[in-house]
């Protein structure tokens, strides 16, 4: 069964610190091991990139542009990415 995985899944992942770091990561490895698909949408791509490029004093992670780029792309391996899809093609 596809799943799709909330954005606040992915920036706990970034965050080892954080405790629902490990929450996220056991999560994920119990679906994985369920042979669950595990999805991410564009939406999810533009959330993370907000946060992750926000200053942390601005409730972000403060990362480079470079740090982020390397963090989406491990996402993109990691995750399978949906099409995005327009409003006039749900129609």
């Amino acid at each position: 069964m596809p799943v799709l995985v909330d954005t606040n899944i992915l920036l706990r992942l970034l965050q080892p610190h954080d405790p629902h770091c490990r929450m996220a990561e056991d999560a994920l490895k119990s679906l994985r091991g369920g042979n669950q698909v595990l999805n991410v949408a564009p939406q999810n791509i533009v959330e993370f990139w907000v946060v992750m490029t926000r200053p942390i004093h601005e409730n972000g992670l403060g990362l480079t542009i470079e740090q982020a780029v390397s963090e989406l792309e491990a996402v993109k391996r990691f995750f399978d990415l949906l099409p995005e899809i327009s409003v006039l093609e749900r129609c």
